[in-house]
């Protein structure tokens, strides 16, 4: 076991930070500057919301360093994780990377928080079995009839037999619960980061970096992370909702309360009983309540007075328009702001 194994075991066991942060300087002690540059350029990217040309291009260059050495080392990624937006992209937090051909190929599946799988796909005499890293069989079924080449992720099922581990990781909708089934089925390939091939390292650190980093996960442990955040009023308080992502911009928080899956698009008037605000979270970390929405074409916008709170006075208007208390409903003061910022369980 290397170091570096050590320090991104503690890091993904007890979810330090800290501890990434120094798995950057070893690889740079190690002579893989690329590496470090990644995970310190990722956390760097996701704690500070301003836009920086020059460290957005130093962040593409490493990645594709890395990129170049998984490669080279005969690391893919799989089709449902693409090098360029789902394998280093904050969304998607699941890495899927392949190596092998033929009838043989090994899958490392990375979900930051969760557990790394080690899998091992075979196919022999018309079946096609799971392995976990020490050789435990962990699922087995027949090969499905294919006009193209055989892919284990996509052709072996997992969760009842119903979803295939690319659709379940993957970036695709499939209900709630087939998540669930799948790490259940999986489960015995879980493996510790100490068994990881070297070369694995930086990927994985990296994704863990953008989990450990994602302003999301950090709001709902209560954390006033820098971004803009969506709250909702509902159930006598502001609840978070989400956080706009960078392609977002604050001028469509306009529509934050419009959600073209739900209800709500079609019977605009049940929008009379969801406002939401948009508050912005600086890089010193000062929350600054910026947008007001309570109707489909109704909105308070601050934005040409970036450093003043929303005045009292509009959000007292708008909670005698809604028949809501003006106290609770109000966020005119930093303490109210800070108090949006509540863990939230789940």
């Amino acid at each position: 076991m290397t170091d570096a194994h050590a320090i991104l075991a503690k890091a993904w066991e007890d979810g330090n930070a800290l501890a990434l942060a120094v798995l950057a300087d070893k690889f740079d002690e190690d002579g893989v500057p690329a590496a470090g540059d990644l995970i310190r350029l990722t956390a760097e990217d996701l704690c500070d919301p301003r836009s920086q040309p020059a460290r957005a291009s130093a962040l593409r260059e490493s990645r594709e360093a890395v990129e170049r050495h998984l490669r080279a080392a005969g690391w893919r990624g799989d089709e449902n994780a693409t090098w360029a937006s789902d394998l280093f992209g904050d969304e998607v937090p699941t890495t899927m990377l392949v190596t092998g051909d033929g009838d043989d190929r090994r899958v490392l599946v990375a979900c930051p928080g969760q557990a790394v799988y080690d899998l091992r796909f075979r196919r022999a005499g018309g079946e096609q079995w799971a392995a976990a890293a020490g050789g435990a069989e962990v699922g087995r079924a027949a090969v499905p009839p294919l006009d193209r080449p055989w892919n284990p992720i996509d052709d072996f099922p997992f969760g009842g037999d119903a979803y295939t581990l690319g659709e379940v990781f993957g970036d695709r909708d499939v209900p709630a619960g087939a998540l669930d089934a799948t790490a259940a089925a999986i489960g015995p390939a879980a493996v510790s980061v100490h068994a990881l091939p070297t070369e694995l390292l930086p990927v994985v650190a990296g994704r863990l970096a953008a989990h450990l980093h994602a302003p999301d996960r950090r709001v709902r442990a209560g954390e006033v992370a820098p971004g803009a955040h969506v709250f909702e009023y509902r159930g006598g308080w502001w609840q978070y909702v989400r956080t706009l992502n960078r392609r977002e911009t604050a001028g469509q928080a306009y529509h934050i309360n419009i959600d073209p899956s739900r209800f709500d698009v079609l019977f605009g008037l049940v929008l009379a009983n969801r406002p939401r605000l948009l508050v912005r979270v600086e890089a010193d970390g000062r929350p600054r309540p910026a947008i007001l929405t309570w109707w489909y074409g109704s909105r308070y916008d601050h934005r040409k007075r970036r450093r003043e709170f929303l005045p009292r006075a509009y959000f007292d208007w708008a909670a005698r328009y809604l028949g809501l208390s003006a106290d609770r409903f109000a966020v005119d003061t930093p303490d109210k702001a800070r108090a949006l910022f509540r863990p939230r369980k789940g």
